[in-house]
């Protein structure tokens, strides 16, 4: 069960961060693309982050 458990948390992270990171890059890249970038990035650097705490366990 655990494993479902922690398949089910990673999905959602993915659905948020992405939903969030696709408004927020939008609303940059009217204010400037090279922040647009970047951000989107960052954001990766961070999903990649907590993917691998969630499967580490």
């Amino acid at each position: 069960m655990g494993n479902s458990d922690n398949l089910i948390e990673a999905f959602l992270a993915i659905f948020v961060i992405f939903l969030l990171g696709y408004v927020f890059t939008l609303v940059f890249w009217q204010l400037s693309p090279i922040m647009a970038i970047v951000f989107i990035i960052v954001v990766g650097i961070i999903l990649i982050g907590i993917l691998l705490e969630i499967f580490r366990g």
